[in-house]
């Protein structure tokens, strides 16, 4: 007998790309809409996220902590606060400089 008040978890959705552009997520965003999610985290220059440098480390570092927010958010109380949405879609660094960068 199937239990008719069990309730689809709910779906978060976090994606990165190597690549720069918001373009890299078209796709995916319009599957994953019918999942209705209750937070979507795409982020572009992926790449940054495992170089060393110490400047792009302190903003890697700083956009994952509102990466962990986000989470605790959700957690307790089900959805984000318009800050931490703020600080999910910060640029790491601008474009011409991430492809520079990733050049070298």
């Amino acid at each position: 007998m199937q239990n008719k008040s069990a309730k689809m978890p709910d779906t978060m959705i976090i994606s990165n790309a190597g690549f720069p552009g918001d373009n890299n997520f078209q796709t995916m965003k319009v599957v994953m809409k019918t999942a209705n999610p209750i937070l979507e985290i795409y982020h572009n220059c992926g790449m940054l996220l495992r170089m060393k440098d110490e400047r792009i480390q302190q903003k890697v570092q700083e956009y994952l902590l509102f990466v962990k927010k986000a989470g605790f958010q959700i957690a307790s109380s089900g959805s984000v606060s318009d800050e931490v949405i703020s600080g999910l879609n910060m640029e790491l660094l601008p474009i011409q400089q991430y492809i520079e960068l990733i050049s070298k």
